[in-house]
């Protein structure tokens, strides 16, 4: 599994404390996204405070992306062959890669250190991303190994693929953490880079099914969300098997992470919704009866 980041003692992932596992590779790219390092699953990140201008990693590079002018370390990012020699070189760790393979009993292994806050909590494991359905094989021997050890299993997902890629992993899964991002079709691709049908779908199948699933909007306010968006999300939710619905304030904590991976934030105009316009949102969604998160 190629996995960008492990994050203990987590509360926002599912119930009770929980070990959420971040896995790289996506194929969305929404323009919020505060987790950039997951957009591909392997990719060169670059911090530039703690280069010593050595040009040791120029000297490795056979495809020419590192370039000094004076003291000024340049990445031609669209030149990086992704070999990573130049990681292994710079030993002002500078440079290094958004994720590391593990295998899956090495993942088990960290999760299994935090059991006891698992049982004391009711907690468990979140698998999220970047998308780890990507990684479906690799997720679904770690699913099964958690539920081997008695451990609440939840998988954080966009849902953009094909019902039977999920549809196997069900039976591993204590619950589906699932987004919506929009309703309106023109609004998904604009914000997201494709289309929400297979998500609308997936969400419609889950609730058939009956699966425990909880669903998550993010919320920028004016650009994937206003009142006449979440009014057609809302109605799009009533009467499905829900859970409850989370809403994920817009905040900006993820932004310098891009430039570290040579990406462009291209939203940097937008602001985190008031408390009114979240109040807003929950009074949207409590009118058509869905269950809600504590505001």
């Amino acid at each position: 599994m190629f996995v960008t980041n492990i994050q203990r003692f987590s509360l926002d992932d599912g119930p009770g404390i929980r070990t959420t596992l971040f896995l790289s590779g996506c194929n969305m790219k929404c323009l919020w996204c505060h987790n950039p390092e997951t957009f591909q699953t392997v990719m060169l990140g670059y911090e530039p405070d703690q280069c010593a201008g050595c040009r040791s990693c120029e000297k490795v590079c056979k495809n020419g992306a590192h370039t000094f002018f004076g003291a000024s370390h340049q990445i031609k990012w669209n030149q990086c062959g992704k070999c990573f020699q130049c990681v292994k070189a710079c030993g002002h760790q500078a440079l290094f890669r958004n994720s590391k393979e593990m295998a899956v009993k090495e993942v088990i292994s960290e999760i299994e250190k935090d059991m006891r806050f698992f049982k004391r909590s009711s907690g468990g494991v979140t698998f999220s991303g970047g998308e780890p359905l990507l990684q479906r094989q690799e997720l679904q021997g770690a699913l099964r190994e958690c539920k081997k050890r008695g451990i609440h299993t939840a998988v954080d997902t966009a849902g953009n693929y094909p019902f039977d890629w999920l549809g196997p992993l069900l039976d591993d899964i204590d619950v589906v953490l699932m987004d919506c991002k929009a309703y309106t079709e023109e609004v998904h691709i604009k914000c997201t880079g494709c289309s929400n049908q297979q998500i609308l779908g997936n969400i419609q199948w889950l609730s058939n099914m009956g699966k425990n699933m909880w669903i998550r909007i993010p919320v920028i306010w004016n650009v994937n969300v206003t009142l006449d968006e979440m009014e057609k999300i809302a109605g799009f939710l009533k009467g499905k098997r829900v859970g409850k619905v989370e809403l994920l304030p817009y905040h900006k904590m993820g932004v310098s992470k891009y430039k570290t991976y040579g990406q462009d934030y291209l939203i940097d105009e937008a602001l985190p919704a008031g408390k009114g316009e979240i109040g807003q949102c929950y009074e949207v969604l409590k009118r058509h009866q869905i269950p809600v998160s504590d505001e």
